[in-house]
């Protein structure tokens, strides 16, 4: 007998589309709270008929945003998956759903492979003799066809005079097709946020982080330093998203050790963190 899977593919359709109304819905009311913010610091010369006419379609999208979460709820229900996420301290159940409506389990088949698609990988790029990143080793590229048309193509790039071959962190080049999922990597950022604010257990991943890094490179920046303590504690968080998901599904997994620069020998259990035990 098959095995139904924990989230569905029915239910993932649903998110996705919900999740894409939702964020239109939300840019949309920012966009309007943003303006009747300047009129309101007087930065914005609007005489008060505009300014209600503004808050009130704000007010509109907010209403129209909280039904979205209504339904994303509804379609959420009772998900084990979802149950078991916000137990941790500074997951919502919103948050939660648009993060594994955006990942197919089934594809990260390891958690490094999940890092990448998230936007913490790690890959080969070529770089120039004033230390600036100018392509990668390898990816893909949008190129025309002879009927005018666009196609992904994928591409190694040639190195050029004075280029070394180096191994850091993923990230936009100029010409080249984004190599992880910017949707993703904005939903991590912001559940980064709520784990610094809410005192999650994770944030004790990213004080050690910090710590070592103040130590160990007082060459970087503070926020050099910060965005690689936020980076650290999110490979831990979705490392754990990754067993829990991957056993619900009777999915293969292994132990995930955290050694990296940190001196972990242990396993960091999803468990010490808040999730419930498996």
């Amino acid at each position: 007998m098959t095995k139904k899977p924990v989230v569905d593919v029915s239910t993932l359709d649903s998110l996705r589309a919900l999740v894409d109304v939702r964020q239109m819905l939300q840019k949309s009311r920012v966009a309007f709270g943003n303006r009747t913010a300047a009129i309101e610091r007087g930065s914005d010369n609007a005489e008060p008929e505009t300014h209600a006419l503004l808050a009130r379609w704000e007010e509109r999208f907010q209403q129209l945003e909280d039904a979205a979460n209504e339904d994303i709820s509804f379609v959420i229900g009772d998900n084990p998956l979802v149950e078991s996420m916000i137990q941790v301290k500074g997951v919502g159940q919103i948050l939660a759903a648009k993060i594994i409506a955006l990942v197919d389990i089934q594809k990260a088949d390891t958690v490094s492979s999940l890092w990448s698609y998230a936007g913490y990988g790690l890959s080969e790029y070529w770089m120039d003799g004033d230390g600036s990143v100018k392509a990668p080793k390898s990816g893909w590229q949008w190129k025309k066809t002879s009927e005018d048309k666009k196609e992904k193509v994928f591409v190694e790039a040639d190195q050029e005079p004075g280029w070394k071959l180096v191994v850091v962190r993923d990230r936009a080049v100029e010409g080249w097709v984004l190599p992880y999922n910017r949707r993703l990597k904005t939903s991590l950022y912001v559940l980064a946020g709520s784990f610094l604010k809410s005192n999650s257990p994770y944030r004790a991943i990213y004080d050690d982080a910090k710590a070592y890094y103040q130590e160990a490179r007082p060459d970087w920046t503070k926020a050099h330093r910060h965005n690689a303590a936020l980076r650290k504690m999110m490979k831990v968080w979705l490392s754990h998203l990754w067993e829990v998901w991957r056993k619900m599904e009777g999915l293969p997994t292994r132990e995930i050790y955290v050694q990296e620069k940190l001196g972990h020998t242990h396993v960091l259990r999803p468990e010490q963190f808040g999730w419930p035990e498996m």
